[in-house]
């Protein structure tokens, strides 16, 4: 005689049911692995500061060099498909966006005067980079514990946006003398004396392309076979002789020859998935 047994079971049990076999499975058979076996798929994202080196900078002109950023949150990811147990290849990626703001105060000492004449200066911009390409990677375990030691190096493209760029100079003017606003700019006393005239310049935006070089280093540790953290110390180093910027009279590209240098270390978190 059969016997019919009913089960009393909802469709969320049932799911739930199934996805805590679906995890709890492959987590297990990592476990299970002996020392020859590896992780062959490796992701992580990451994210930290950078910290720029003395060269970073950018020459736009004679009169205008635009400060370094001095502090660059830079998010990341990275993905590798290891070949051996302790070498892999992958991709991979790096943003970062910011706003720098500089100002100075000082004597202006480009001529004598006979009272000291005062220049503030303000230069500010935005900046935003992308680089994305292939890089080699590798691992190494630190004995028999979850710590490891994660490297990696890659070549790729690097696309930078300079943006909102604003250059201004403000003069401290003598009070005390009557002075004539000159038709080719500046000022000029009953004395004969020629003081220099404030400004305020916009630039248009300016785009550029490149070749960029990363590298990073860092030790990491496996909570479980699939989820691990880890701290880095990176690299981002490139170098961009040509910017182009649209032409607000014809409305086309065109380009102007700079130097600007993007060079920078920092430290970042990640967390990672090996499977």
């Amino acid at each position: 005689m059969t016997k019919l047994i009913n089960i009393n079971m909802n469709t969320k049990q049932i799911m739930l049911t199934v996805l805590s076999i679906f995890f709890i499975l492959p987590t297990y058979s990592q476990l299970k692995k002996n020392n020859s076996d590896y992780t062959r798929f490796y992701l992580s994202l990451n994210g930290g500061l950078n910290f720029p080196l003395g060269t970073s900078n950018t020459v736009l002109s004679e009169d205008l060099t635009l400060p370094f950023k001095k502090i660059l949150f830079v998010p990341g990811f990275d993905g590798a498909w290891f070949f051996t147990k302790n070498y892999g290849v992958g991709i991979k990626y790096r943003f970062s966006e910011g706003r720098c703001k500089e100002e100075s105060y000082s004597e202006y000492k480009e001529q004598t005067y006979d009272e000291p004449i005062y220049e503030g200066v303000g230069i500010s911009f935005d900046e935003t980079n992308h680089f994305i390409g292939p890089a080699f990677f590798a691992k190494w375990s630190l004995g028999e514990s979850r710590w490891m030691i994660l490297t990696n190096i890659g070549v790729g493209y690097l696309h930078d946006k300079l943006s909102k760029i604003k250059h201004i100079a403000i003069y401290t003017l003598p009070t005390n003398r009557i002075l004539t606003i000159l038709p080719g700019g500046g000022y000029q006393d009953s004395q004969g004396n020629l003081y220099p005239e404030g400004f305020y310049k916009e630039y248009a935006d300016l785009t550029g392309t490149s070749i960029g070089f990363s590298v990073s280093a860092g030790i990491h540790y496996r909570i479980t076979s699939l989820i691990g953290i880890g701290i880095n110390a990176n690299g981002l180093f490139s170098s961009i002789s040509q910017m182009k910027y649209q032409n607000v009279f014809n409305g086309k590209y065109e380009s102007i020859e700079i130097s600007r240098k993007i060079n920078r270390t920092g430290l970042s978190a990640a967390i990672d998935f090996s499977f």
